[in-house]
């Protein structure tokens, strides 16, 4: 259909649009201004990506679930420039990487409150129109 809404038989609008919603939670939420990925956990063997979710805050969100966790990173591109927060994507106390696309490093920030789930809580700032990446921080083992 031309204005987006999908069109499932015998469905009203209302039922359609929340199926779209109901798949979309399963890739990401952003409730309270917070971005959690993949928060179902998603089964070891599945994998699943998704390009171009909008989060509230107007961050554009594109991930990947390989193998039982979050691939490769993050990325977001700030629309609005506002502060990003976001649920721990890798495992617990992981560390972490944010980079604008220019490769500069950006200040993260964890936050005092966890999830229901344990799971830490972090913040950056943005700048209107810029993209960043969230990855696991490299780590170097001397031999």
């Amino acid at each position: 259909s031309s204005n987006f809404v999908p069109q499932i038989a015998s469905g009203c609008v209302a039922e359609q649009a929340g199926a779209t919603q109901a798949l979309n939670d399963l890739l990401m939420q952003s409730y309270d201004n917070i971005l959690h990925f993949f928060p179902a956990g998603w089964d070891s063997a599945a994998n699943a990506s998704f390009a171009g979710l909008r989060g509230r805050g107007a961050f554009v969100v594109t991930a990947q679930w390989v193998d039982g966790a979050v691939g490769n990173g993050v990325a977001i591109r700030s629309e609005a420039g506002l502060n990003c927060t976001f649920v721990e994507p890798f495992e617990p106390g992981a560390s972490l990487d944010v980079r604008d696309s220019a490769g500069k490093e950006s200040t993260l920030t964890k936050l005092p409150n966890l999830t229901p789930q344990g799971k830490a809580v972090y913040q950056f700032r943005t700048e209107r129109g810029e993209s960043y990446s969230i990855s696991r921080q490299r780590t170097w083992r001397m031999y």
